[in-house]
């Protein structure tokens, strides 16, 4: 079964609770609502978990819950835009896609995000260890990387000539 969960910690830990008195078994659960600063908000700096929903001890309750009872666990990752709401938006400027009129390209479906650029997704990942530190902190399980594996590959070509790796899918 899976379990995308998009209520405060406090809610789904009831639900998970309720579930675990049925006995049932092979169960993943999602933590879709759990950025900082709420959900599709703040990309790509999305952790620690939300405050308002009981931050990283009660995303930690439920994570040992989940694992308690033999369950998978993830939360929504995401790493392909940068939101206009981010306080370093301007620092991260230079991660963004352009289109041939060097306009920035928007986001997963949204106008209040940006795409980054294909040759600049891993060093995110990597260079700030967002994955690391969200899937040790929160004890994750599982994983579940949202829009990247959605998406059509011809989306993800960057067209600044300038930048390394520009005009090709794989850099």
């Amino acid at each position: 079964v899976l379990f995308d969960s998009w209520k405060p910690f406090n809610q789904a830990y009831s639900t998970l609770d309720s579930l675990s008195k049925l006995k049932l078994k092979n169960l993943w659960l999602i933590v879709h609502n759990w950025h900082t600063k709420g959900y599709d908000k703040g990309y790509p700096d999305i952790y620690p978990a939300n405050p308002d929903f009981g931050g990283n001890n009660k995303l930690l309750e439920i994570s040992n819950f989940c694992q308690l009872n033999g369950w998978l666990f993830s939360v929504h990752e995401m790493y392909s835009s940068l939101s206009f709401d981010n306080p370093k938006f301007n620092a991260y400027k230079n991660l963004l896609t352009i289109d041939a009129e060097h306009n920035y390209i928007i986001g997963w479906q949204n106008p209040l995000m940006y795409r980054i650029k294909p040759s600049k997704m891993i060093e995110i990942f990597k260079n700030v260890n967002r994955g690391k530190l969200i899937h040790n902190s929160l004890k994750t399980n599982a994983s579940f990387l949202d829009v990247h594996s959605a998406s059509d590959p011809s989306d993800f070509i960057d067209l600044d000539w300038e930048s390394t790796g520009a005009g090709k899918f794989y850099y």
